[in-house]
């Protein structure tokens, strides 16, 4: 499902007031011009208005090797008009000469999409065959360097500040292309729709090409809003029945650590592993507890928590490969939590340090 919207016009300032909200640690007066520019961008996409009853037309260009020229595949309407949220859902069938069918093999083949009418609704499509290995992998926090689970550091570092890779999870992740040159990355993130350039290009500076999927800006139904992920993954594997997936995904992600091994009852065919990122064993700054409940029952040769991405080296995920046995898991199907000095720092602003000793202080002489 996609979404059609267009920029709100805000005054500067106004813009900056609602910006202010989602980088609080950075009061307006310490912002630098590329900070600015930054989380301007942010805050005006998110601000967007969805366009109903929009008649979309696309198409699409198979580009011809280094010259840059392009040949035109295909052209076509999206059936019907976008609805009152301004979504469309639609499938097309292809018949061009200049593609391969999906059946039999296993290469990707890429187009490149175009609206017509906006250059910002352009894309990249990927044709994915029926057979092969797909990668379904967060992004914050496996792939960059959120900290979400902080809300001011995770909406500073989401709206105003550059973003980060984490660990070494590049050179990992384009490893398994080099194994595997057929394999699909399918990237999903809860972020809202029209805020996915950022994440698009970070994306695309670091790790292998590939698909995305986003929270829709518009919520059609219940499950969009409160398990967005687990309707798009599981819009995924349906249409994929053949394909096998490999889940990534950290320890701070609620919704995955529920939703992945639900994956493993649901679509036992096709899980062939999950990896989460178990996020308390290197950042002490993650106060909030998980739960492992929901691996309990899940055979323990199609899942691990790794420690950092240097876990992962050396695992055949082509040869259908999951655990790295040299390290051990102990999973407990428990809930952990985090010491409460180290919740305390997070919930207690620096500035309240004095304020709070001088009362401890004298509370001690009082009492």
């Amino acid at each position: 499902m996609f979404d059609t919207y267009s920029i709100i016009p805000f005054s500067q300032r106004r813009l900056d007031s609602i910006a202010q909200m989602f980088v609080r640690k950075y009061p307006r007066r310490k912002w630098t011009p590329e900070m600015a520019k930054m989380v301007r961008n942010m805050t005006s996409t998110l601000l967007s208005k969805p366009h109903k009853n929009v008649q979309l037309s696309y198409e699409l260009i198979q580009h011809n090797g280094e010259s840059g020229l392009g040949t035109l595949v295909d052209k076509f309407s999206i059936p019907g008009a976008t609805n009152d949220h301004g979504e469309f859902d639609a499938w097309h069938t292809f018949n061009s000469p200049l593609l391969h069918d999906g059946v039999g093999n296993r290469e990707i083949q890429t187009l490149d999409e175009y609206t017509g009418t906006s250059e910002l609704g352009n894309a990249t499509v990927y044709l994915v065959p029926e057979e092969g290995i797909t990668v379904v992998a967060d992004i914050d926090d496996i792939l960059r360097d959120t900290r979400i689970w902080d809300p001011s550091t995770g909406l500073a570092n989401s709206f105003g500040i550059d973003y980060k890779i984490w660990s070494n999870m590049p050179s990992i992740l384009n490893s398994w292309t080099v194994a595997d040159p057929t394999m699909h990355f399918h990237y999903s993130t809860t972020t809202p729709q029209p805020d996915a350039r950022m994440y698009l290009q970070f994306v695309l500076d670091y790790y292998p090409p590939g698909s995305f999927d986003f929270r829709p800006m518009n919520f059609g139904t219940l499950q969009q809003i409160t398990d967005p992920r687990r309707v798009n993954l599981i819009r995924t594997m349906q249409s994929f029945p053949k394909r096998r997936f490999i889940l990534l995904g950290d320890t701070s992600n609620q919704d995955a650590m529920a939703g992945y091994p639900a994956m493993v009852a649901q679509f036992p065919d096709q899980i062939q592993c999950i990896i989460m990122r178990n996020v308390s064993a290197t950042d002490s700054t993650n106060a909030f507890p998980y739960t492992t409940k929901g691996f309990k029952g899940v055979n323990p040769a199609l899942y691990q928590f790794i420690r950092t991405s240097d876990d992962l080296v050396g695992i055949d995920f082509a040869g259908g490969g999951c655990r790295n046995y040299t390290f051990p898991q102990n999973v407990t199907f428990s809930e952990a939590y985090a010491s409460w000095k180290t919740v305390e720092r997070l919930i207690v602003p620096s500035s309240w340090n004095a304020k709070i000793s001088a009362a401890k202080a004298w509370f001690k002489k009082t009492f």
